[in-house]
């Protein structure tokens, strides 16, 4: 019985080594991610790559409290983030990952290394993120495919709402640390990767502009105010308008002709709109998310194309070869034409892309009175 129990006791120790050695093996597939330049040979426990990467975020992402609620990214007790806005959380990633460059590029720069080393593993876990989120985004859509092509749905009334298409608007994902994960297999640079999932969604519908049906607006030449189009503009009447604007143009002398640019916002709908929409996207509360987000951008855009429409220059050709008065100043013209378009594709630009946005604001653009 001794000998038994002897046999026994030397066959589970060597059960334990074998279980130790296996364990160390696996452990050493996760590169060292710990604090500070280490080998690259060196390796850790996925207990440690926990350690090190937990309070870790990406950038822009805040926890989640009163001020930031709502916010395009938050962070959960849990170390969940919830990313209500994907097209900005990319932005900001990306935006995030060219300071980096540039920090390193220029290493006397006015910042502390341990900054720079922070900043390294935000960007990290954010472009950890953005690789989830896109794997999220692609097997919603392509479940949404089969859902769309299954035959309960194309027996489905009309009117149930089953035939529409549905998009993914916020994800939710949390932090995989298991070396044998998908998630962390994908990403060699952090040893642990991101599982993202489609916590809602909205029917997709691309006519959400409330004034889509209405009438664009034109200035009338003489008075210079908005009046309701009824009936296209005449070549003549284009000229007018045209010469009307070159009138204004030329009485502001100062740089940058920033009372012609109020007067114009105020005169022209589509600038209107769009440096008024400029201001919103650029404020703390941004374009916002889900259907907000889509409705304003759509306005931009239906802004840009009528005022592209309007003052492009190649689009008025017409008006300088049959109106010998605005023949008359046809390079001036021209120019200004060209000046005023590229404001609205600068102002376009804000709408959709508020952080990239580089085009002064003019402030107070829906005044009454007429600086000229």
């Amino acid at each position: 019985a001794m000998s038994t129990s002897r046999g026994f006791s030397a066959r589970a120790r060597l059960l334990a080594a074998l279980v130790l050695l296996a364990a160390g093996t696996a452990a050493a597939a996760i590169p060292y991610t710990g604090i500070g330049k280490q080998p690259g040979d060196r390796r850790v426990s996925q207990g440690a790559v926990r350690v090190a990467w937990k309070e870790i975020h990406p950038p822009g992402c805040k926890p989640a409290n009163a001020e930031t609620a709502r916010r395009w990214c938050e962070i959960d007790d849990d170390g969940v983030i919830t990313v209500r806005n994907p097209v900005r959380f990319n932005e900001v990633m990306k935006l995030e990952d060219r300071r980096l460059e540039a920090m390193r590029a220029h290493p006397d720069a006015e910042y502390n290394e341990h900054e720079l080393y922070h900043l390294a593993k935000q960007v990290r876990a954010g472009r950890a993120a953005t690789n989830a989120l896109k794997r999220a985004t692609d097997k919603f859509d392509a479940a949404e495919r089969e859902r769309l092509r299954s035959p309960g749905v194309k027996k489905a009334p009309n009117m149930s709402g089953a035939h529409k298409r549905r998009v993914a608007e916020i994800y939710r994902c949390r932090k995989d640390f298991n070396p044998n994960s998908e998630a962390a297999a994908r990403e060699a640079d952090t040893g642990w990767g991101y599982v993202c999932s489609v916590s809602e969604y909205r029917t997709w519908n691309p006519s959400t502009n409330p004034e889509a049906g209405r009438r664009p607006n034109v200035t009338d030449p003489a008075t210079g105010r908005n009046v309701t189009a009824r009936a296209p503009e005449t070549d003549q009447q284009k000229c007018a308008r045209l010469r009307h604007y070159k009138q204004k143009y030329d009485a502001d002398t100062s740089e940058g002709k920033p009372k012609f640019r109020r007067w114009l916002a105020n005169a022209h709908p589509g600038f209107a709109q769009l440096e008024k929409l400029r201001d919103h996207a650029t404020s703390s509360g941004g374009t916002g998310v889900g259907k907000v987000r889509e409705v304003i951008e759509e306005r931009a855009s239906k802004a840009y194309k009528a005022i592209s429409r309007e003052l492009h220059p190649d689009k008025l050709r017409s008006i300088f070869n049959t109106q010998a008065e605005c023949a008359e100043d046809r390079v001036g013209m021209t120019a200004m034409l060209k000046e005023q378009f590229d404001r609205a594709t600068d102002l376009r630009n804000c709408v959709l892309k508020p952080l990239r946005c580089e085009a002064p604001s003019l402030h107070n653009v829906r005044a009454a009175h007429d600086e000229l």
